[in-house]
């Protein structure tokens, strides 16, 4: 019986282990993340996108970070890189219709813009009421 006691005393205590230290890397992750997003503001993106980095692999499961990557790489004008980024943020089950605004957008500033409208659409698809992603659809129109 004491056996069965320690042994779950003993789970029980790992599994809380094992949470806390999920809780603390997802709240290491959010503090390196907000000083990456200050300094994105600030203009200084290396920097940005190494602390985003570093804030991924803490909370891998968090879309944001991958998402804010992708935004470093557009402002550095590396689209590619940004649209790989983007491939971790569009396999997310809880992104918006402003992933796939990025996702067009990068497609678009990449110069397909065949790819950019199928963006659009298969957000729209998912939000058909996004004006963001009607707006981006009627802008490639109209330049086209």
């Amino acid at each position: 019986m004491r056996i069965a006691r320690f042994i779950t005393c003993v789970l029980v205590l790992c599994g809380t282990t094992w949470h806390v230290a999920a809780q603390n890397n997802k709240e290491k992750a959010k503090e390196v993340g907000n000083k990456a997003l200050k300094l994105e503001q600030e203009g200084k993106t290396d920097e940005a996108l190494s602390l985003l980095k570093e804030a991924q692999k803490l909370d891998p499961e968090n879309y944001i970070y991958p998402y804010e990557i992708a935004n470093c790489y557009r402002e550095k004008k590396d689209y590619k890189s940004a649209l790989k980024s983007m491939e971790q943020v569009m396999t997310h089950k809880d992104i918006g219709p402003d992933a796939y605004q990025m996702q067009g957008n990068l497609y678009d500033l990449s110069g397909d813009s065949v790819s950019a409208i199928n963006s659009y659409a298969d957000g729209l698809y998912y939000f058909p009421n996004a004006g963001n992603l009607y707006l981006e659809l009627g802008n490639l129109y109209y330049i086209r």
